[in-house]
């Protein structure tokens, strides 16, 4: 988890890590993988266990989230388990997969499926619904304060993670005044390319809220929409990787891909990761020689 502060939050962690490694990222090609995963939804009962212990001995310590992270686990946690066992996730990847191994007969995929629900029925719901009532009493608890600074040592605990993550020994008040100061630069930049676009009335935030309001701009809300979304981010990564080439001594020994969320934890994933994606991809286009709007 880095240096996410809570087990339990809306974002990352083994609650929803675990599960997006095991459905993305496990191979089941053959008869003992699929055993393999069947054996791991098995383990979903001590992993949750030893999640709530983590949770019960912060919460000891006084180091409770923000009503708004305990809120967005909340969601993703009911969200996971909204399904009926036999169209989660979890059972219908396995399915797809094991059923693309020629080697294994009808029966035998019919029998390993029936055991990947049998776990999911069995231990995984029973688990996540656990968790979710321990993180529901935790609610009655949470901190209105959303800033780390709230909790146990929390200017300590920032401005370690300032280290850590962007290698800094600045302190945060000097970091974010170099940020206030360049929102001053760009903004008067994006000022003159509004204005020479024919934008000229408002503050450079309210244009930019009008921009992502022209349909020109948007994706149909739809699944049809969402799926074009998908196919065009992967092309401008398509893209953008065959330009890296000539730029870039080594690349990544794999590809990158863009997936949507699972429909279970859609509505409890937080909304910034596709705007964080968008800028990633518009980011790399602008090194690539090319442009993403």
């Amino acid at each position: 988890m880095g240096l996410s502060p809570f087990i339990v939050n809306q974002i990352n962690g083994p609650l929803i890590d675990i599960p997006r490694i095991m459905l993305n990222d496990q191979p089941i090609t053959t008869e003992q993988e699929a055993l393999n995963y069947i054996n791991r939804l098995g383990k979903f009962g001590e992993m949750i266990s030893s999640i709530e212990e983590k949770l019960a001995y912060d919460t000891a310590q006084n180091w409770l989230p923000p009503k708004s992270t305990v809120t967005g686990a909340i969601r993703y946690l009911k969200g996971f388990i909204s399904e009926d066992p036999s169209k989660h996730t979890f059972v219908s990847n396995f399915t797809s997969k094991v059923n693309k191994i020629e080697s294994l007969s009808e029966v035998k995929k019919q029998h390993l499926t029936a055991q990947a629900l049998a776990q999911v029925t069995k231990v995984v719901y029973p688990a996540y619904q656990s968790i979710t009532k321990a993180t529901e009493q935790l609610l009655t608890k949470a901190r209105k304060e959303g800033g780390i600074w709230a909790q146990p040592n929390g200017e300590v605990y920032y401005q370690e993670a300032i280290f850590q993550l962007g290698n800094s020994s600045l302190k945060a008040d000097k970091i974010h005044q170099i940020g206030l100061d360049e929102v001053t630069r760009i903004s008067k930049q994006m000022d003159t390319i509004l204005s020479n676009q024919g934008y000229k009335e408002g503050s450079v935030g309210e244009r930019m809220i009008a921009l992502t309001k022209e349909p020109r701009f948007l994706y149909e809300d739809s699944k049809a929409g969402r799926d074009k979304l998908l196919n065009d981010l992967n092309g401008y990564i398509n893209e953008i990787t065959q330009k890296m080439a000539p730029i870039f001594k080594t690349k990544p020994s794999y590809n990158v891909e863009v997936r949507a969320f699972p429909v279970e934890i859609q509505d409890g994933a937080p909304g910034g990761n596709i705007a964080h994606l968008l800028l990633m991809v518009r980011n790399l286009a602008f090194i690539g020689s090319t442009y993403v709007i």
